[in-house]
């Protein structure tokens, strides 16, 4: 917690990412409940050795194997799929319980055309907000 506190506060980051609460990996879970109250943490007026408090204004989780129903934010990532894929070629540990590096591709591409479909582009990627401290406008 204290590390994700401190990544915050030196960075001063807009948009945090993680995964969704509602994955079924549970490292993905926790991972994502640490980063949730990391970023709430990073704004109270506590731990100033973590450096200067600083608010995030947006966190959002994203899908990895579990698909959300209702995806709150669509965004076109038609330009950077390609870096998606990437990214999941060098994740190898991943590729025999995924079904290999040609499975995983072809996951990644459907799911894209998929949210890529309902945002009206060719490839997108879905998203749920996940604030813990409201919305400040």
């Amino acid at each position: 917690m204290h590390d994700v506190i401190k990544v915050i506060r030196k960075i001063k980051p807009d948009l945090v990412l993680t995964h969704s609460h509602d994955d079924k990996h549970r490292d993905h879970k926790c991972l994502s409940l640490v980063t949730c109250e990391g970023v709430w943490k990073a704004w109270e007026n506590i731990l100033p050795s973590l450096g200067e408090r600083h608010r995030v204004r947006e966190i959002w989780a994203f899908e990895v194997v579990d698909p959300f129903s209702y995806p709150d934010i669509i965004v076109d990532i038609t330009n950077y799929l390609q870096y998606k894929i990437d990214a999941m070629e060098v994740h190898n540990s991943q590729h025999d319980v995924l079904g290999g590096s040609n499975e995983i591709c072809n996951y990644i591409t459907g799911l894209a055309m998929v949210r890529g479909y309902l945002n009206g582009c060719k490839y997108g990627e879905a998203f749920k907000i996940c604030n813990i401290l409201p919305r400040s406008i």
